[in-house]
C-alpha cells in the first residue's frame, strides 16, 4: 500500500457511520437490512456505506439467494490498521451501546428461527458439556496431525448445522462452510454469529461444482452423505466425500486425518467417515485420490 492508498483508507475510517458499521460487522455478518435494523439509518444510506467498505477491501459481501450478507474480514496488512482503530474506539458511547442491544435482538431472532428448524427436522442439539467434549476431540485430534494452530483458509463442505465450522473456525485465518439446503445455511449462519466468528461466511454450494478456483485453501473439511447435494458428475473420480480437491475445492495441502464418529451429532458436521484435510504429507496420487482408511489417515473417533 503506498502513502495514497493509506490516507483513502484513513479517510474512509474516519467517518463515523463507517466505523459504526465495521463494528457491528465485526460482531457478526449482516444482511443489509439488519444492519439497518442495528443502527437505525436509512437503507440507502447503509448501502451506500457498504459499497465503499467493500470497494476498499474493508468488508466482504456473501450472496445468498435474495439477501447479500456483509462482514468486516479485510485482508492483511489492512486487517492490521483497521483492529488498531476499533480497539479505540469507545464501545461504552451511547450510540454504540443502543447499536448492540438492537444487533442482540437480531441474532437472538437467529437462534429462535434456527432452533424452531431444528426441531422442525428432529435434531436435539448437544449439551454444553457434550459440545465442549466435542471440541476437546477434534483438537487433540488437530494436535495429533500437527495442524492445532493456524489453520489458513478452511472449506466445511456441507456444513449441514456449522458445527464443525464453529469448531474449525477460531484456527482459521477465514473459514468458509458450503451446503446446498437454505435452511441448514440459515441455521449454520445462526451458530458462526453466535460464536462471534467474524472471520466465517456460510455460502450456497454443491460440493461437486464448487465456486472456487484451485489453490484457494489450506484445509478442507468434508463428510460423506452430509448436507445436499445435486448430481455427482458423470464420470471423474473425487474424493470420499464426492470431491477432486484439486480441481474442486482447491486445497493447497496435502495429508488429511479421518474425524468421525458413530453417526451423525447434532453439530451436523462429523460423521463417520468425515475426513480433513490439511497442508503436509500428500498421500499418494495426490488430493482428491485418497481413501479413508489408508496409512495416509490419522485416524480417530469422537466419541
Amino acid at each position: 500500500m503506498d502513502i495514497s492508498g493509506l490516507v483513502e483508507l484513513l479517510r474512509l475510517l474516519g467517518d463515523p457511520t463507517r466505523l459504526r458499521l465495521l463494528v457491528a460487522l465485526l460482531e457478526a455478518e449482516l444482511t443489509v437490512g439488519e444492519i439497518t435494523r442495528v443502527t437505525g439509518l436509512s437503507q440507502p444510506r447503509v448501502s451506500r456505506h457498504l459499497r465503499l467498505l467493500a470497494e476498499r477491501g474493508l468488508a466482504q459481501r456473501t450472496p445468498d439467494q435474495t439477501h447479500v450478507y456483509y462482514r468486516a474480514a479485510p485482508a492483511e496488512p489492512i486487517a492490521e490498521l483497521l483492529h488498531c482503530v476499533l480497539n479505540l474506539v469507545p464501545l461504552q458511547d451511547e450510540l454504540l451501546r443502543r447499536d448492540r442491544e438492537r444487533l442482540e435482538q437480531i441474532l437472538a431472532e437467529r437462534r429462535r428461527v434456527a432452533g424452531n428448524l431444528l426441531a422442525r427436522i428432529g435434531v436435539q442439539p448437544l449439551s454444553a458439556a457434550d459440545s465442549d467434549a466435542v471440541g476437546a476431540a477434534v483438537g487433540r485430534l488437530l494436535a495429533r496431525a500437527g495442524a492445532e494452530r493456524d489453520l489458513g483458509r478452511v472449506l466445511d463442505v456441507g456444513t449441514g448445522t456449522g458445527g464443525m465450522l464453529v469448531l474449525l473456525a477460531p484456527r482459521a485465518s477465514e473459514a468458509i462452510g458450503i451446503d446446498l439446503s437454505p435452511q441448514m445455511r440459515l441455521i449454520a449462519r445462526a451458530a458462526v454469529s453466535a460464536a462471534r466468528l467474524s472471520q466465517c461466511t456460510v455460502m450456497d454450494g454443491d460440493m461437486y461444482a464448487l465456486p472456487f478456483p484451485a489453490g484457494s485453501f489450506d484445509c478442507d473439511y468434508s463428510r460423506p452423505g452430509s448436507g445436499r447435494c445435486r448430481a455427482p458428475p458423470a464420470r471423474g473420480g473425487g474424493s470420499a466425500a464426492g470431491i477432486d480437491a484439486r480441481r474442486s475445492a482447491g486445497n493447497r495441502g496435502g495429508g488429511r486425518f479421518r474425524c468421525g464418529s458413530a453417526g451423525a451429532d447434532a453439530l451436523g458436521g462429523i460423521r463417520a467417515g468425515g475426513s480433513l484435510r490439511f497442508r503436509g504429507d500428500e498421500p499418494p496420487g495426490g488430493l482428491g485420490q485418497h481413501r479413508p482408511g489408508s496409512d495416509h489417515d490419522h485416524g480417530g473417533c469422537l466419541t
